[in-house]
């Protein structure tokens, strides 16, 4: 039975695809000889699938989305060159003398 536990602690990141293929096979071999894990995986696969039919449970309203998206986008347009010392999120004074300070 302790080798049934082993594979059982696998059955949800066996249906999310996150073992690597080694262990993805033997989940798999291990889910062909046994009945009863085989049935909780059953079982498993068939709780997400439903939870999965009930989504999304609460959608944004599209005004709040595009906000979120020009937020987004305004932070990329914002961001300093890669190695500038220009802190976009900060007031120029601000920013400015941090830069100063740190030359």
């Amino acid at each position: 039975m302790a080798v049934c536990e082993h594979y059982r602690l696998r059955v949800t990141l066996h249906l999310d695809d996150e073992l690597d293929a080694g262990e993805q096979r033997l989940v798999q071999a291990h889910l062909e000889t046994c009945a009863p894990c085989r049935n909780a995986f059953k079982r498993e696969r068939l709780f997400r699938e439903a939870i999965r039919r009930r989504r999304p449970l609460h959608v944004a309203p599209d005004d709040l989305r595009a906000w979120v998206a020009s937020l987004v986008d305004s932070r990329r347009m914002a961001s300093p060159a890669p190695g500038s010392r220009h802190r976009p999120d900060l007031p120029s004074s601000i920013s400015d003398n941090t830069a100063v300070a740190q030359s």
